[in-house]
């Protein structure tokens, strides 16, 4: 366990070293098209349309939920033009309010990862501010466009427009008010958030939640689970607290080890440039320089609690498999969920726990 310290020590080094200082304005991503996170304003369920009559539907990237911004400001009877000598997305003024288009078809569920653009270079004004988002951490978030359409972040457009916002876990929706006509569902109390935007997962007897991360783990009889820092120690110690432990599980039958852990970047230069894939090809070249054996089995994209994240399968010194699941949370955090085994039938099973 002390060489997995030591690699993670590396990573977060190399990374620090090696990120470009500059950025580009527009950004390719992936983020995830939520047909089904609903949304709910003056108690009723909305559905949105584009200037055609196409329903368009929630994004989700970085922990954060977009909503089209033409489709809010019908909602909620709020000006929009498009101003091209500025290039910027006007809210208020003058413009004349468009009714919404009448919805064509009928809505669809599921969830899928689709190709975006983060448009830095997209200016937002409200009644004639220039305005800069940031979510709850107080990272500075973007308008993103997809199909055509300029998607805002919800949190943002409801502290613009003095809504309020809940999340109802009951009904999967976005609930939207202006405090006073409709009662806001009551959901369950959360793990209070520290200074640093982490939020401690919490144990429910063989049921974990990560809402930071949007994680939830179900484990069966038979494992040892450590919830709590004194119980990591007794697996895992690290004189580095850049390196947060969040949760560790071993099945004592197999003795594979599942650890998700949060690597803070909060201090690194140009830490917003700091992708999954690059944090995964720093713990590959880590291997490679301590002098082990690190065999890549396989790569790409996965998706674990309607999340998406970069996944790495490697065999080391020909006869340990570790599997890395590894997602950007904002700008400071990186989410690494590490299993560590004999086989890879073993790691799957302890992959199978996520999101049941």
């Amino acid at each position: 366990m002390k060489r997995f310290l030591s690699l993670m020590l590396a990573v977060v080094m190399m990374l620090s070293l090696s990120v470009s200082a500059f950025a580009n304005e527009k950004e390719n991503i992936k983020p995830l098209l939520n047909r089904d996170l609903k949304i709910i304003y003056d108690g009723e369920f909305r559905t949105f349309t584009d200037v055609n009559g196409n329903i368009v539907y929630p994004l989700s990237y970085n922990d954060t939920t977009y909503l089209p911004v033409r489709a809010i400001s019908n909602l909620i009877n709020l000006p929009i033009s498009w101003d091209s000598t500025t290039y910027s997305v006007v809210l208020g003024g003058d413009a004349k309010i468009e009714p919404a288009a009448d919805p064509i078809g009928e809505a669809k569920t599921g969830k899928e990862t689709v190709s975006a653009i983060l448009n830095k270079s997209l200016n937002v004004t409200y009644y004639g501010e220039v305005q800069t988002f940031t979510d709850v951490n107080g990272t500075v978030v973007y308008p993103i466009s997809y199909n055509d359409t300029t998607y805002l972040p919800v949190r943002a457009i409801s502290n613009l427009v003095d809504l309020y916002i809940e999340f109802d876990a009951a009904t999967y929706s976005v609930v939207l008010t202006d405090g006073t006509t409709v009662e806001i569902p009551v959901t369950p109390p959360s793990t209070p958030v520290p200074e640093t935007g982490f939020e401690r997962g919490v144990w429910d007897g063989n049921f974990y939640i990560n809402n930071f991360a949007h994680l939830d783990c179900t484990v069966d009889d038979g494992h040892t689970i450590a919830k709590d820092d004194a119980q990591i120690a007794e697996f895992i110690s690290s004189e580095d607290d850049s390196i947060i432990y969040d949760m560790v599980v071993q099945n004592d039958a197999d003795l594979t080890t599942t650890i998700v852990h949060f690597v803070n970047f909060s201090e690194v230069e140009n830490k917003e440039l700091i992708t999954s894939e690059m944090y995964a090809e720093a713990i590959l070249k880590s291997f490679y320089e301590q002098g082990d054996s690190a065999e890549l089995l396989s790569s790409g994209l996965t998706n674990i609690c309607d999340n998406e994240y970069y996944s790495m399968s490697l065999l080391i010194d020909g006869e340990v498999y570790n599997d890395y699941f590894i997602r950007k949370v904002g700008d400071d955090y990186i989410c690494c969920i590490i299993i560590l085994g004999e086989s890879p039938d073993n790691l799957m099973r302890a992959l199978s726990h996520f999101g049941q």
